[in-house]
């Protein structure tokens, strides 16, 4: 009975000391295989906006891309300001936005999930506008 406490004792220390020495982090997912088409759910509010997000591996290294808007109000609309480190993908479009039809920067930051999936948030700064944005790999 005393070998057996002994026993669960050192593994419930020897799991503890592993999980301070090797923390669990998210995988990254290589920024190659994140290249394709994408659906993207926008929710803001009450409105429900339809995005398809194109991206290529760009010549230096990272991505790069185009987003363009189900009904047309814009196409081909270049990403800039790309970050992709620690699972997490970010990026920067200007295009026109409700209400006014007006370009403003919109700004999305997106959490990776997989090669197939991503969630994450866009903001309109200049309208303080935020909403919920849902990606899946086309």
């Amino acid at each position: 009975m005393m070998k057996k406490r002994t026993f669960f004792r050192n593994l419930a220390i020897l799991t503890t000391l592993l999980a301070v020495a090797f923390p669990l982090r998210a995988v990254q997912t290589a920024p190659e295989a994140l290249a394709g088409t994408w659906s993207v759910e926008v929710y803001v509010e009450t409105e429900v906006y339809y995005l398809t997000l194109t991206l290529r591996a760009a010549a230096g290294g990272g991505l790069e891309g185009t987003v363009s808007e189900s009904y047309g109000s814009f196409t081909d609309v270049s990403i800039g300001e790309v970050k992709y480190e620690d699972a997490n993908l970010s990026f920067q479009i200007s295009a026109p936005t409700p209400p006014d039809g007006l370009e403003r920067t919109v700004s999305f930051d997106f959490a990776v999930k997989d090669e197939a999936s991503m969630e994450g948030t866009l903001g309109v700064p200049d309208l303080g506008v935020a909403g919920r944005a849902v990606a899946a790999k086309s």
